[in-house]
């Protein structure tokens, strides 16, 4: 796994859970127990089995951004 400057992995005891060999760039937040199995882009929050973005910074705006999860 690459991790880059402003990587934050949540901690729950369990070590890492990462299944591939993700690319993680910069100012990445993701959620304790993650799953990671797509590389992450810059600038986002990423959490759940397996991970999916829940905000990603707009710098246009100068907001974060919520996704809108899709129903399966």
């Amino acid at each position: 796994m690459s991790l880059l400057l402003g990587v934050v992995i949540g901690k729950n005891g369990e070590g890492d859970k990462s299944k591939t060999n993700p690319t993680i760039l910069d100012n990445v937040t993701i959620g304790a127990g993650s799953v990671v199995a797509k590389d992450v882009s810059s600038n986002t929050i990423v959490a759940g089995n397996s991970a999916q973005v829940i905000k990603k910074y707009n710098f246009d705006k100068e907001i974060w951004e919520k996704r809108r999860r899709t129903k399966k």
